[in-house]
């Protein structure tokens, strides 16, 4: 055993086996925020440092590591400090080996104004990473997230995961070249009222589907994950929903619909190893994109926050949208299969749809 453990342990969840059984192994469930200080600090590392060993006392998750499906309390990392913007950090997307590491990464400017967090999302959701974002800048250090036994929703009906077999959902036309790591774009933007989920994922879905168009792809059938966030707190809590889309559809009262009853994919509510067995074959139940919507923080230490999530499934892209109260919202947007240039691109196009749309 490593010196860098220490003593107690306690189960992986099956919130947290669900995602290190995941059929889909090309990802590394490497999840990424970023955000922008409102006071730049020129101790912004030795600030984050001495945090974590505060934030490890009371939420051992950030230091510990995983071995025969058992967290074992650990040491957090070292906050690496960096020329430039965090988020180009070499470090930053690598697959984390949660055996011998804890499952976080800090990165911070050397100006003291950026700060990124990597999280493998077996240990934290958005929500989760958003929360240790803000104790790491001064904010409160929020209790360890739980998850209700009788909550998350019901699973899906057989059927449809053979359907998905049979039909699987169309992906996004990749780059001729894609690139060695995933690529970032973000954008500011003002959006607020209801729907927000509903009407992001038909601008992408828009914008996507024009790109398939001009490069002769298919676009007919859509599938789109949404995440749900779980309650407040450090951890990884939060539960999925799909809806098989056309491009015709309303896209808006279907996502609508899928947030109020809709069901949780079978892969993320369920883990049994032999889950793995699928991952031949895990490219055909995937979905087409994913879109997450996380609320306006009320975070004065804050100036901006931006949110990559995973991006995984036969597209490999996921949109993330959120906020700073009283500041701008941020969409950003991750693809795996898409070079920098093609990122850039298909963002634009669905801040232009989205704009247009309200």
């Amino acid at each position: 055993m490593s010196t860098d453990v220490i003593s107690g342990a306690w189960p992986a969840s099956t919130h947290d086996l669900a995602v290190l059984r995941h059929p889909d192994r090309r990802t590394g469930w490497v999840s990424v925020i970023a955000a922008t200080l409102s006071d730049p600090s020129a101790d912004l590392a030795l600030r984050c440092d001495e945090r974590l060993e505060e934030i490890n006392a009371r939420v051992p998750i950030v230091g510990a590591r995983l071995r025969d499906a058992t967290w074992l309390p650990g040491r957090p990392p070292e906050t690496i400090e960096v020329r430039g913007e965090p988020l180009s950090g070499a470090v930053l997307f690598d697959r984390f080996e949660l055996s011998w590491e804890p499952p976080i990464r800090v990165i911070v400017s050397e100006d003291g104004r950026r700060l990124a967090l990597a999280a493998h999302h077996a240990a934290l959701d958005g929500r989760g990473m958003v929360a240790l974002i803000h104790a790491l800048v001064g904010g409160p250090v929020l209790a360890p997230a739980t998850v209700d036994p009788a909550g998350g929703g019901a699973g899906e009906r057989p059927w449809t995961a053979l359907r998905r077999l049979l039909l699987p959902a169309d992906g996004a036309a990749p780059s001729p070249t894609p690139p060695a790591r995933d690529s970032l774009a973000v954008r500011a933007l003002t959006i607020g009222g209801r729907g927000v989920v509903g009407r992001i994922a038909a601008a992408a879905i828009g914008a996507i589907g024009e790109r398939n168009r001009r490069l002769g792809r298919p676009w007919r059938r859509i599938g789109l994950t949404i995440p749900i966030g779980g309650p407040a707190g450090i951890g990884n809590v939060a539960s999925y929903r799909r809806v098989d889309l056309r491009p015709d559809d309303d896209v808006r009262d279907a996502v609508a619909q899928v947030l109020d009853s809709g069901a949780v994919p079978p892969e993320h509510t369920s883990a049994p190893r032999a889950l793995r067995l699928l991952a031949p074959i895990a490219n055909r139940f995937s979905d087409s994109l994913l879109v997450s919507n996380h609320t306006r923080y009320d975070m004065p230490e804050l100036a901006q926050i931006e949110v990559y999530a995973v991006a995984r499934g036969r597209s490999a892209i996921a949109f993330g949208t959120a906020g700073i109260a009283l500041g701008a919202s941020t969409l950003a947007l991750r693809a795996r299969d898409l070079d920098q240039g093609d990122t850039e691109a298909l963002l634009d196009a669905t801040v232009v749809r989205l704009e247009r749309a309200e």
